[in-house]
């Protein structure tokens, strides 16, 4: 198994932020990290951050999707674990602009880039935007 690491940051300051973390496995299965506290109740299910998180993959697509409340855009990727190896994602979320501005006008969205980072060599990442094989 590879492993998955994370860092979840704030786009805009690089302050490391807590979210709801989603790893869905090549086979459709729900993946955690051992200690993960899960979200009880209706709803999709996911596990908490606290702005890092680490956890083992089986090889093949791996769904990633990160969310923080609905003041940030969602970030959603998948990754391609190998056999083993460790993939590390860092992962920053934008916010969404629907605060007035200081004229009292709404802001309006500037940007839909996600932007990730992986490693090794071995994985591959694909975005809305692109796919990137190292």
């Amino acid at each position: 198994m590879a492993v998955l690491t994370g860092k979840i940051v704030d786009a805009a300051t690089g302050d490391r932020v807590e979210a709801r973390v989603q790893v869905i496995g090549p086979g459709g299965d729900l993946l955690a990290p051992s200690d993960a506290m899960w979200k009880v109740g209706p709803g999709e299910p996911f596990f908490y951050s606290d702005g890092e998180f680490s956890l083992d993959v089986p090889r093949g697509y791996v769904q990633v999707v990160v969310e923080r409340g609905t003041e940030y855009t969602p970030w959603r990727g998948t990754v391609e674990a190998g056999a083993s190896g460790v993939l590390t994602l860092d992962v920053e979320l934008e916010r969404w602009p629907i605060y007035p501005t200081a004229a009292g006008t709404p802001a309006t969205r500037t940007s839909t880039t996600t932007r990730t980072r992986a490693t090794p060599t071995a994985a591959c990442v694909t975005t809305r935007a692109s796919r990137t094989c190292g």
